[in-house]
């Protein structure tokens, strides 16, 4: 059974609507089509640092906020907080993401 199931059906979902395929996704990542597949099949979970330049290429690619909080969200769930706080620091763009366990906090 998948680890994270909400999150990797997010990542999927998110990539079928904004890249299509996982080539031109990994591509813009810097990420391997094998390592795309495995957060999609929820055998792992992306990294915080793949998670920023995913938010930043999905952003860039036209995601709404709302889905971008929920990726994050999922992604969050049972992350330590300090995790959390170098993610919205180091994330791109002027994205208001939602911790679901504490403030709302704004991207700088």
């Amino acid at each position: 059974m998948p680890l994270n199931v909400r999150l990797n059906e997010i990542i999927r979902g998110l990539r079928q609507a904004y890249f299509v395929k996982q080539d031109p996704f990994a591509a813009a990542l810097g990420r391997s089509v094998a390592e795309v597949s495995l957060w999609e099949s929820g055998e792992r979970r992306p990294s915080e640092g793949s998670l920023t330049r995913m938010l930043r290429e999905l952003r860039v690619a036209g995601a709404t906020t709302p889905e971008l909080n929920a990726l994050v969200g999922a992604w969050r769930r049972g992350m330590p907080t300090e995790s959390w706080d170098v993610l919205i620091s180091s994330a791109a763009g002027d994205v208001p993401l939602y911790c679901p366990a504490g403030p709302r906090r704004r991207v700088r």
